[in-house]
C-alpha cells in the first residue's frame, strides 16, 4: 500500500519508463523503447537494434529478468508450466516444464567496431513472426516456425549450409520440444541441409524469460567463435515423439572440432 501512495507510482510500474531511465543515466541519444513480447523480448530488441544501426553509429539492446516477487512463480506453477524438479530437461522424456532464472545481458551493435569480435561471424540477422490463430496461447505452431526459419535463411541469400547449429527454445515441455524439432526437420528436408546440431541454453542456465533471447544470442556467438557445442544438460532419454521425427543426430556432450576455420566458415547458427 505504501507504493500506491508514492508520487512515483506511475513511473515505477510503467515498463516504458525503464528504457528512458537507462538513456537518462548514461546520456544516450536517440530512440529508447521497451520491448515486451514475453520470452522473445530481447531477441526482438536485437532485431530493432540491428535495424536501427543502419542509420546510426551504434545501438544498444539488453535483456533483464529479475525475480522480485513470488506471485508470478506461483501463477506459473499453478498453470503447470514449471518443472517440479526445477530443471529444464530439454528434449528429455521426463521434461515437465522449465525453471525460472535471473539474468542481464547488454550488447552494443556498432558500425565502427566489429560487433562479434571474431572473424568467424559473417552476418547476423533477426526475424520474428506471429503464429496467427493456432491451438492455444502457449502451444507453438510448427508450420509457422518452419516458414520463419526459411525466411531467415533467405535473408542470408543462401539455400543450403553444410552444418547448422540450432539453439533450441527448448523450455522442456512434452508438447513444445517435439514441435520445435519437427519444424527444423521439415526445413532440413526442404532445403537439403545435411546436418543439424541442437543445443539448449535453458538446460544449462534455466529460462531467463525476457532475457532469454539475449543470453541465447551471446552463448551461440561464443559457440560459433570457439567452434564448440554446448552440453544438453539433463538429457538422459530422448522424448519418443522426437525420436519419431528426428533424422539428424543430437549432441549430448561438448565437442571441439578439429579444423575451426574450415568448419566455422560452413556453420550457420539459428536461435529460437
Amino acid at each position: 500500500h505504501g507504493l500506491l501512495k508514492s508520487a512515483d507510482t506511475v513511473s515505477n510500474f510503467a515498463p516504458s519508463i525503464a528504457a528512458g531511465r537507462i538513456a537518462y543515466m548514461f546520456n544516450l541519444q536517440g530512440s529508447a523503447c521497451t520491448v515486451d513480447t514475453a520470452c522473445s523480448s530481447s531477441a526482438v530488441a536485437a532485431q530493432l537494434a540491428i535495424d536501427t544501426n543502419e542509420s546510426t553509429a551504434s545501438a544498444l539492446f539488453y535483456g533483464v529478468n529479475v525475480l522480485l516477487v513470488t506471485t508470478t512463480t506461483r501463477i506459473l506453477a499453478t498453470a503447470g508450466m514449471l518443472s517440479i524438479e526445477s530443471r529444464c530437461k530439454s528434449l528429455d522424456t521426463k521434461a515437465d516444464g522449465y525453471s525460472r532464472g535471473e539474468g542481464c545481458v547488454m550488447v552494443e551493435v556498432s558500425r565502427h567496431h566489429d560487433l562479434y569480435s571474431v572473424e568467424a561471424i559473417r552476418k547476423l540477422h533477426v526475424n520474428s513472426n506471429s503464429d496467427g490463430r493456432s491451438s492455444s496461447m502457449t502451444a507453438p505452431h510448427g508450420p509457422s516456425q518452419t516458414r520463419l526459419i526459411a525466411h531467415s535463411f533467405n535473408s542470408f541469400h543462401r539455400r543450403e549450409a553444410s552444418r547448422i547449429l540450432h539453439e533450441l527454445h527448448g523450455t522442456g515441455t512434452p508438447l513444445g520440444d517435439p514441435i520445435e524439432v519437427s519444424a527444423w526437420q521439415a526445413f532440413g528436408k526442404e532445403y537439403g541441409t545435411s546436418e543439424v546440431d541442437y543445443c539448449a541454453t535453458k538446460a544449462m542456465y534455466s529460462h531467463k524469460e525476457a532475457c532469454a533471447g539475449a543470453i541465447a544470442l551471446v552463448t551461440t556467438l561464443r559457440r560459433v567463435a570457439s567452434c564448440s557445442l554446448g552440453l544438453l544438460c539433463h538429457l538422459q532419454t530422448l522424448n519418443p515423439f522426437i525420436c519419431e521425427v528426428l533424422e539428424y543426430r543430437i549432441r549430448t556432450s561438448i565437442v571441439r572440432v578439429q579444423s575451426p576455420t574450415r568448419v566455422c566458415e560452413e556453420y550457420v547458427a539459428g536461435i529460437s
